[in-house]
């Protein structure tokens, strides 16, 4: 089963019709019939009264409940249910009681008696902070459990929203499609909305909330919760712009938006009043895991490797996952060993110290709302309706915190993608979309199928490549009928320097070509250590673009290591302690701590070398390592070409194998192994006259943008350098994908699946045009499948050829196909069709055949 971290929130109430002039007014929720403290025969004996009176009565017992027998109400006039398990066993079965039983009869209107072994305290919920890491069932049978209790008192009564008078004082926008509009008008229940990229998400969530305010609903009682910061400002400034209120704080009047992390804060901050301090960073975090770890077990230090890195890995993991306390782990230095103890600690530590970082921010006042049940139910009263955007990409924190946000009302309006579900790697599970209307029984969904961003080409191809992931909801995504045709390029190439000049030329031909600007261009990159690379080729073109700090590239481990080498073989008296230090480490020579202090220049090497007080073995490793340096001491370096000498630096010192034997190293997705730093720092010194410059460049003291002139110049039109994580949400109208290689880390299906997702993305971030940079030899399988037609699969090349040949010869045009609209020319669909024809033969042979000049 998926790693689900739903409540199965429940319909308590029959949703009855609104008469005119009734605004949601109170119903009962109560069964027919309820008894306490009823032993099994005086139950029994109730539901065979029943059955005498001719009446079609069933009977159930909770302690024969099972997930896999199906409960047909329609042949049953009556329904006795009796509750004989204790607490625990009750709670495993509550869900399935809750979706199979009571939520079908109060929808069906069908009459039911509740009869209880237990008094009405047994059913008196338990929830505290504990249960987050206890069992995940348990706390949602605990959560569901603080609104079934209630439920079983004769006085409750749960009303809808009371509404006030409607208006019609905000407008819609008058040019919603058809499933924007349904999806907008559903008032009350959950409600999943799909909304494929370019397909007027923000908009719909837009006029959600227009509508429910023209029907009467109070902006206060609206939550809307967005993935990140601008994404929730761009909410506030468009409601803004339309007229709606909004709430600067949680005892304001107006909507609430946020986003997940600053309402989560919010509600810390005001509680707790802890603060979260944004300079401090992982530092702190890094020592109150040590500090919590060392009073677990020792910590051993390894050469090479970070002990801290798998603890920040556990805690992220804890944090948002939510793991039971016996899954916790951690791996210190390639070993396993129990997180619980370790993470409890920290979290002793940090409530002393009112630390946070930015998962806390969820974490923590979850369980500030699990403990206070005043303060939940607060929360929880002033917000009726809740709207959440990208729902995909909500890891098990968050959507603990979105479910416990909209209970009891259930008023839940999802939107998102399963398409674009690229977070997996903090936690985010594509299941949650998928399964949506399992955990919320009675769901409605809505698809929203039309592109309004892209062009035909982009459409096409982006739609041939998500189709083979296979878990996924299908869809038939479209363009308007006014889209123009696009264009969709792929080119081959032997290196990645190739590749950045084939980039940077196309935005020069594009621009020479129209009135474009340099904003309405993008290069996209699946790892951040590519912005360097570009940034060169761009600078050399003298093409304005985002901010790249080439410092960032000295910084990385590789780039630390090249450093020191350059340092020690060719500019020795700039060499200190650290650069001796990290070239006798780096890859690991086994040779005390103690001895390598004592080596800071070539002199100090030869006569340790020499000592016969050092051990037999680490003269012989010196004197090897002696000899293995010899060639690079004697050439002159900057009569060399910078690439190839880098290029024997790393042969020589088995660099690249050194980097693929380390342990992966905790962090973002779009951070990219040390073997591919690698290679971009070479590819990047081909930019350089020669060492020196590269070695000046390489530097910690080296040129950098000051931080004010980048400011003076952040407004400038300028081509943008980002991530495709980072570009999502985000559209161009002219898009380089760069670099779509094969990536060996690949190892199980739903890493296939979320990858080319990612490569999705990319895809349709584009507008008008879109170009694909990719290796010659190991290219990506994703770009076989997004530039293939899957409808022409059946013909052969030879097929192919022939088809286009009929298109040239043939003067009359082809016949029109059925979905094309009145306005089209006959001609036009001929061209368009042998058009198409003649890219799919070109691409076939460029990718299949290897034909590069196809």
């Amino acid at each position: 089963m998926a790693k689900l971290f739903y409540i199965e929130l429940i319909y308590f109430f029959l949703l009855s019709e609104e008469r005119p002039g009734e605004a949601g007014g109170p119903f009962m929720t109560s069964c027919d019939h309820i008894s306490f403290e009823l032993d099994v025969k005086a139950a029994r004996a109730a539901w065979r009264r029943a059955k005498a009176s001719g009446v079609r009565a069933c009977w159930l017992a909770c302690s024969k409940l099972a997930p896999d027998r199906l409960f047909n109400h329609e042949k049953f006039d009556q329904v006795f249910i009796y509750q004989d398990l204790a607490l625990p066993a009750f709670l495993n079965v509550l869900t399935i009681l809750q979706s199979q039983i009571i939520s079908p009869l109060l929808q069906a209107a069908k009459p039911f008696s509740f009869l209880s072994r237990w008094p009405r305290s047994f059913y008196t919920a338990r929830l505290n902070s504990d249960g987050l890491h206890d069992s995940r069932q348990q706390l949602s049978a605990q959560i569901l459990l603080e609104h079934f209790g209630p439920m079983l008192d004769r006085s409750f009564q749960l009303q809808r929203t009371p509404l006030q008078k409607k208006s019609t004082a905000l407008a819609l926008d008058e040019d919603l499609d058809e499933a924007q509009v349904n999806a907008i008008r559903q008032l009350y229940g959950p409600v999943r909305v799909l909304a494929p990229a370019g397909s007027g998400k923000t908009k719909t969530l837009i006029n959600r909330i227009i509508h429910l305010v023209n029907e009467g609903v109070a902006a206060h009682r609206i939550l809307a919760l967005a993935f990140n910061k601008k994404a929730a400002q761009e909410m506030v400034e468009r409601l803004a712009q339309r007229g709606v209120a909004i709430a600067g704080n949680l005892d304001e009047e107006g909507v609430t938006v946020r986003t997940f992390h600053a309402l989560g804060y919010e509600i810390l901050r005001r509680h707790n009043g802890w603060r979260y301090q944004h300079d401090e960073g992982d530092k702190r975090c890094r020592q109150l895991l040590q500090t919590a770890a060392e009073k677990v077990l020792r910590l051993p230090m390894l050469r090479n490797q970070d002990p801290a890195a798998g603890l920040l890995a556990s805690l992220t993991a804890a944090t948002t996952d939510l793991p039971e306390w016996e899954e916790m782990r951690t791996e210190i230095n390639g070993e396993q060993f129990p997180f619980k103890d370790i993470f409890a600690h920290y979290l002793q530590l940090q409530s002393a110290q009112g630390y946070m970082n930015f998962d806390d921010m969820i974490y923590w006042p979850l369980r500030l709302l699990l403990d206070d049940a005043g303060l939940r139910q607060t929360i929880q009263h002033r917000f009726h309706f809740v709207l959440v955007d990208e729902f995909q990409d909500l890891n098990r924190s968050q959507l603990l915190l979105m479910q416990l946000l909209s209970m009891p009302h259930n008023n839940l309006f999802v939107v998102g993608d399963d398409d674009q579900m690229i977070y997996g790697w903090r936690g985010a599970d594509v299941q949650n979309i998928l399964n949506f209307a399992e955990h919320y029984r009675g769901a409605a969904t809505y698809t929203l199928e039309t592109n309004y961003r892209s062009t035909r080409q982009v459409i096409d191809h982006s739609k041939w490549l998500i189709a083979h992931n296979r878990r996924r909801v299908a869809k038939d995504i479209h363009p308007t009928a006014t889209a123009a045709e696009g264009e969709f390029t792929v080119t081959l190439h032997s290196n990645l320097w190739a590749q950045a000049k084939k980039a940077v030329e196309w935005i020069l031909q594009r621009r020479e070509q129209g009135a474009d600007g340099w904003s309405d261009f993008a290069v996209l990159y699946r790892y951040h250590v590519y912005q360097y690379l570009l940034a060169v080729l761009l600078d050399s073109y003298k093409i304005p673009h985002t901010f790249v700090d080439h410092r960032g590239l000295m910084q990385t481990a590789v780039g630390r290591d090249v450093y020191s080498y350059l340092t020690v073989l060719f500019f020795p008296q700039a060499a200190g302690e650290k650069e001796w230090s990290r070239v006798l480490k780096r890859p690991n020579k086994f040779l005390t701590n103690s001895l390598i202090r004592t080596i800071t220049s070539w002199e100090a090497l030869e006569q340790v070398a020499c000592d016969l007080t050092v051990s037999e073995r680490e003269r012989l490793v010196l004197e090897e390592w002696l000899r293995q340096v010899d060639p690079f001491r004697r050439i002159d370096a900057n009569a060399v070409k910078v690439p190839d000498l880098l290029a024997r630096l790393v042969t020589s010192f088995d660099l690249r194998s050194f980097y693929a034997g380390l342990p992966s190293v905790y962090g973002a997705a779009d951070e990219a192994g040390q073997e591919v730093v690698l290679d971009v720092l070479i590819e990047v010194s081909a930019a350089c006259a020669d060492l020196t410059e590269f070695y000046q460049q390489l530097s910690p003291a080296g040129p950098g943008d000051p931080a004010d002139e980048w400011e003076a110049e952040a407004s400038v039109p300028q081509v943008t350098l980002a991530t495709i994580h980072a570009s999502k949400g985000k559209e161009f109208p002219h898009v380089v994908l760069f670099h779509l290689a094969h990536d060996y880390r690949l190892r199980s299906d739903p890493d296939w699946e979320e990858e080319r997702r990612v490569t999705y993305v990319g895809v349709t971030r584009a507008i008008r045009t879109l170009l694909i940079t990719a290796p010659e030899k190991e290219y990506s399988d994703f770009l076989i499948e997004v530039s293939l037609n899957p409808g022409l699969a059946g013909l052969s090349d030879a097929k192919l050829e022939k088809k286009i040949h009929e298109l040239k010869k043939e003067r009359r045009p082809l016949p029109m196909p059925k979905n094309a609209g009145a306005d089209v020319e006959p001609a036009t669909t001929s061209r368009q069709k042998l058009a198409e024809l003649e890219q799919e033969l070109a691409l076939r042979r460029l990718l299949i055949h290897g034909e590069r000049n196809a």
